[in-house]
């Protein structure tokens, strides 16, 4: 009887190969230069995580690669950071004036602003992370709109 026989598949895994040491000395770097910064930094400190975090995964045999950038991530962290420190310096002002009306607005406001962008600030990072990931040179891509992201339609 002839057997015939097949060659084993090989599978491929996800591995991660980070180095904890490492890894402890670029967190204490980047928290380091954003308490410096007053958190401006923190854009920067993000991406060089990303990449660290993307460059010790891989599937099979070939890493992840992250291919964002600071001034980028920078663009987007503005968008959030300078409305909310506007409201929260009107709601400090109007704490610090005891005047029950215009903290009851600045509340109202700082509620709504986090409301209404936190399903635009989900909805773009994730397609930001999405279009800066590759894997052997093949760019990832995030090609839903809002709606269906959150189930509204």
């Amino acid at each position: 009887m002839n057997q015939i026989s097949t060659p084993k598949e090989k599978t491929a895994t996800f591995n991660y190969q980070g180095n904890a040491g490492a890894y402890t000395l670029l967190y204490f770097k980047v928290i380091i230069f954003s308490i410096i910064s007053f958190g401006l930094y923190y854009p920067w400190a993000k991406v060089a995580i990303l990449k660290y975090h993307y460059k010790a995964t891989s599937f099979g045999d070939t890493n992840f690669t992250f291919h964002g950038t600071g001034k980028e991530v920078f663009r987007g962290f503005l968008k959030i950071y300078f409305p909310t420190l506007v409201l929260y310096a009107f709601l400090i002002y109007a704490s610090v004036n005891k005047n029950s009306w215009e903290l009851s607005i600045a509340l109202a406001l700082l509620y709504a602003f986090f409301i209404f962008i936190l399903p635009f600030a989900i909805h773009g990072a994730v397609r930001y992370r999405s279009s800066k990931s590759s894997w052997k040179g093949i760019r990832f891509s995030y090609l839903g709109n809002r709606t269906e992201f959150f189930g509204f339609s």
